[in-house]
């Protein structure tokens, strides 16, 4: 027997005692006792007795007797030894260029990737003598001990649901049972990658650049960005789908979370007018054989300057509808207001006149609020026609001032009734004068209301006639297309009946036909417009065209051409087509808006030779200018950004140059009709500016030397726009000139802050503006990541619906893109407009 014995602390354990007779009898039972405890009786068998003793927590002595003899054995309880620490050291797939990682095992279980080495290391409480690992029926390893520690050879885990490490000290305690570790395996996902904050439709013009920040993230590493457009070919003749791709690689295979702007451009890109391109962005990652995943799509559709002037127009005629429910909405005011006053004395003193009080104030907050967001939505929408070369300086001035005037109105008239309405609400003995300073008021509000009406009333007028003419032109001009795509198709086709065409050749033929279906269709729309307009305007040209394409059946006419090309009669198609684009040329002639109609009305009004006047237009015009120029630059960057693989980069430089030319075109009339003269340096030298730009392009160069050029001169823009507004300030103090031109300048210089995306709302993409004015800041702006259809798909087909009031028929995503745009300007719903009544 050894002196002393190790025991689990608190466990019952096992004494075996040998015994030795040295006489002839034999004892047959024996008792071990531990201190004062009740005694332990066992049998002896053979040569041995074996005690189960109770746990035990304190050291103490047993006593084994047996017969006469007694032998006595010190008790050590010890606790067994505890895991105090594992660890795992995880050497993950090779494809994932990774370091190899610790990491500590909590709550008995661990996750790993698929294809995992793992290195199990393991501390016990005290030094060991053995401990090995079981992961599965005859799937032992003994593990190397060193001290305390313990580690496993590496295993490939996969497959591996679990595992039990065993082990034993130095004093020959072993652990309880063995330690189970739950093991899973789980498989490296493809990355999420998705467009930041950008809408599902938006709407450009030709030359728009759009900035589209792409974010991707993977649980383990970004290996590559990407951005693909992709549309259909102009004339459906082929059916061949343009497409471009870029793609940004990752410097670090460990970047978990990428950013990048990448910027598209129509006119670099090539792509008319008409035409729906679809974005998506990308991402891979570094597994090996996968493919790459894609966004849900976001459409651009790509405008002419006609379709968005229309759009422009129906934005400013939904803002008039609702300018004629507020006006009535005061008109009823004023008229509440004036029956209040008109009460008795004993009344009006009373607590229901005012409650009444109280009642009208709020509706004239109300209104005001109203009055305010249609402000708004007015300068949002010049902001948006400042975009459209179509549009004259003067033209969108006049906007300005409605919704400029609109502004003041809210703050002014409308802001003093609502309080001479309260303070009617809380004094009785003033009651009614305060009330009559508040119908006052009320009558100035509404007078100048129905002055706004009137005036934008005049102007969506003037604006539907010059889209109904620029539009019968952009017919016109489709027409002329057909027939050039009739022109390539004839060599191939003539002689043949329809029905011997071959499927290519009857495919394009039948696309064609189909466009014409929609010319058709769309003339028929215009003819409607044209109609109505007349009878609402009563104006004398418009009942002409209108009468002339009644008289030549426009709409049997273009039919009868589609059915001719369906049935490959091209020459007499052909033929009719140069007839029908020269009509249709000749009625736009005559609708074209001539003086007032042609928005100059507003120049008549001011052309007094006024400086204040003169410069509140140079700024109109510079600011467009600006515009553009910053556009340019934006679009020339891209195109160097592609020069070595774009095949057209020549022609696009030349496009470049071209408009360059015209900036610099009207630069220079500017500077002429200049009568500031303290404006003339700084026009001399962004005219330098502009013409260095010019030259380069006209080289071509696109790259660094040309954007350091348009840099200075969009800076120089901005300079000459700071000294127009700084000059008309100092005019209003030392000339007195009119208040309401600085106010005027003022607005406009505000207005001119207020940008967006091209098609969206203020505030969607910070940083970024239509037309590409970087005022904003960079490319490289984090932003959270908008997870949309991973899969890419696209949505059903589009139908085109019937716009409002007078419009022709334009695309529903067209016009849902845009009118986001403008309702984005204020984060609150439009409140429903207050009529004054009771209810």
């Amino acid at each position: 027997m050894p002196a002393e014995l190790i025991v689990p602390h608190g466990e019952i354990f096992e004494v075996t005692c040998p015994v030795t007779a040295e006489s002839i009898w034999k004892p047959s039972a024996a008792t071990a006792q531990f201190g004062q405890q009740r005694p332990v009786s066992t049998k002896v068998v053979g040569s041995t007795a074996t005690f189960k003793v109770p746990g035990q927590t304190q050291r103490g002595t047993l006593l084994i007797k047996v017969g006469d003899a007694s032998r006595t054995v010190t008790i050590v309880p010890t606790y067994r030894p505890a895991l105090r620490e594992m660890m795992a050291k995880i050497e993950l797939p090779g494809y994932l260029r990774y370091p190899n990682v610790d990491e500590k095992i909590q709550n008995g279980s661990f996750t790993f990737v698929e294809g995992s080495r793992v290195t199990f290391t393991g501390k016990i409480s005290r030094a060991l003598s053995n401990a090995s690992v079981s992961f599965g029926p005859k799937n032992d390893q003994t593990l190397v001990v060193d001290a305390e520690s313990f580690s496993a050879t590496p295993l490939l885990a996969d497959g591996i649901s679990r595992l039990d490490f065993s082990w034993s000290d130095t004093l020959g305690l072993a652990s309880a049972a063995p330690w189970s570790l739950a093991v899973q395996s789980r498989k490296d996902t493809p990355p999420r990658v998705d467009f930041v904050n950008l809408p599902p439709d938006i709407v450009m013009l030709p030359n728009d650049v759009l900035d589209a920040q792409v974010l991707a993230e993977d649980d383990f590493g970004v290996r590559e960005i990407g951005f693909i457009w992709e549309r259909d070919s102009e004339g459906s003749a082929t059916n061949k789908l343009y497409r471009k791709e870029s793609r940004v690689a990752s410097a670090n295979p460990q970047e978990k979370r990428k950013q990048h702007g990448f910027q598209f451009s129509p006119a670099v890109a090539q792509i008319p007018p008409d035409s729906s391109v679809e974005l998506r962005a990308v991402a891979i990652d570094y597994f090996p054989g996968r493919e790459r995943v894609s966004s849900g799509v976001r459409r651009v559709h790509v405008i002419s300057n006609e379709q968005h002037a229309e759009l422009i127009r129906q934005q400013l005629e939904s803002a008039l509808a609702r300018l004629e429910e507020v006006t009535r909405g005061e008109e009823s005011l004023a008229a509440s207001t004036k029956a209040l006053q008109d009460l008795p004395k004993d009344k009006l003193a009373g607590e229901e006149a005012a409650k009444k009080a109280e009642e009208q104030a709020d509706k004239q907050a109300q209104l005001a609020r109203q009055i305010e967001q249609i402000s708004k939505e007015t300068a949002q929408a010049v902001r948006e026609a400042m975009r459209n070369p179509t549009f004259k300086e003067e033209t969108l001035r006049e906007w300005a001032k409605n919704a400029q005037e609109m502004q003041k109105l809210s703050k002014g008239a409308m802001q003093q009734a609502q309080q001479s309405l309260k303070a009617a609400q809380k004094d009785a003995e003033n009651r009614p004068k305060e009330l009559a300073e508040a119908q006052k008021a009320e009558q100035q509000a509404v007078e100048s209301l129905e002055d706004i009406q009137k005036r934008m009333n005049r102007d969506v007028d003037n604006l539907q006639a010059r889209t109904l003419a620029e539009r019968l032109r952009m017919l016109a001009g489709k027409e002329l297309k057909l027939d050039s795509a009739l022109q390539r198709l004839v060599p191939e086709t003539i002689g043949l009946h329809a029905d011997q065409l071959p499927e290519r050749l009857r495919s394009s033929t039948l696309n064609v036909a189909r466009d014409q279906g929609d010319h058709q269709a769309e003339a028929v729309g215009l003819q409607g417009e044209i109609s109505r307009f007349y009878d609402r305007t009563q104006r004398p040209t418009y009942g002409t065209v209108s009468k002339e394409m009644t008289d030549a059946k426009t709409g049997e006419a273009l039919d009868r051409i589609r059915g001719l090309i369906q049935e490959n009669v091209a020459m007499e198609a052909m033929d009719n087509l140069t007839a029908w684009a020269k009509r249709l040329g000749e009625w736009a002639d005559k609708l074209e808006p001539k003086g007032e109609e042609a928005g100059e009305s507003g120049a008549k009004g001011s052309s007094s030779g006024n400086q204040q006047e003169d410069m509140t237009k140079q700024l109109m015009a510079l600011l467009r200018l600006r515009d553009q120029e910053s556009a340019l630059q934006k679009r020339t960057r891209l195109l160097d950004e592609q020069k070595a693989l774009d095949p057209g980069y020549t022609k696009a430089a030349e496009a470049l140059e071209e408009s360059q030319q015209k900036i610099k075109t009207q630069l220079a009339e500017l500077e002429l009709a200049n009568k500031v003269k303290q404006l003339s340096p700084t026009y001399l030298e962004t005219g330098l500016a502009v013409g260095e730009v010019e030259g380069l392009l006209g080289r071509p160069e696109t790259g660094t030397p040309t954007d350091q050029a348009q840099t200075k001169a969009v800076d120089l823009f901005s300079d000459l726009i700071n000294l127009i507004n700084e000059q008309a300030k100092k005019n209003n103090q030392s000339k007195g000139s009119p208040e309401e031109a600085g106010e005027e300048m003022e607005f406009m210089m505000q207005m001119a802050k207020q940008d967006g995306q091209p098609g969206q709302g203020k505030g969607q993409q910070p940083g970024q503006t239509p037309g590409g004015n970087n005022s904003g800041g960079g490319t490289g702006r984090p932003d959270g990541l908008n997870t949309g259809d991973a899969s890419g798909k696209t949505s059903g087909p589009r139908k085109v619906a019937q716009g409002t009031g007078e419009g022709r028929a334009v695309p529903s995503e067209f016009r849902e893109a845009l009118e986001s745009y403008f309702k984005a300007v204020d984060q609150e719903p439009a409140e429903p407009v207050s009529t004054g009544r009771e209810n």
